[in-house]
C-alpha cells in the first residue's frame, strides 16, 4: 500500500488539501533512466557530461517531462519559451522561432 499522510484545511470558504506521500527510495533513479537513450545521444551529440543534463532535469523538472511552472516553463528542463525556446530552437536548427509549449513537452 501507499503510506500518505493527508491533510485539509478550509480557507475561504474551499478546503485546501495537502497529501505527503512516502516513495521508495529508488524513485528518482527509475525516473531518470526512463530518459537515458536521449540524454546519451543528446550529450554525445553536444558534447557535453550526460551527468549535467541529468541535473538540471532532476532539479528543475524531477523528471516529469510535462512539468509546467508559473513563469510559464515547461518540460523537463523547464524551457520558457519566449526565451531560451527561441534561443535553443535557433541553436538546434538555425532559424529563429517561438516553439509552442506542447512541443517543449514530452508526450
Amino acid at each position: 500500500g501507499i503510506n500518505a499522510e493527508y491533510m485539509g484545511v478550509k480557507y475561504k470558504g474551499n478546503f485546501i488539501y495537502k497529501a505527503n506521500v512516502k516513495m521508495p527510495s529508488d524513485t528518482m533513479i527509475r525516473k531518470a533512466k526512463t530518459f537515458k537513450s536521449d540524454v546519451l545521444k543528446n550529450a554525445n551529440s553536444q558534447k557535453i557530461p550526460a551527468e549535467l543534463i541529468y541535473a538540471i532535469m532532476h532539479s528543475e523538472s524531477s523528471f516529469n517531462p510535462m512539468a509546467r511552472s508559473h513563469i510559464p516553463a515547461f518540460g523537463l528542463m523547464q524551457i520558457v519559451p519566449r526565451s531560451a525556446g527561441i534561443d535553443s530552437y535557433q541553436y538546434l536548427y538555425n532559424k529563429k522561432k517561438k516553439k509552442k509549449k506542447k512541443k517543449l513537452c514530452v508526450d
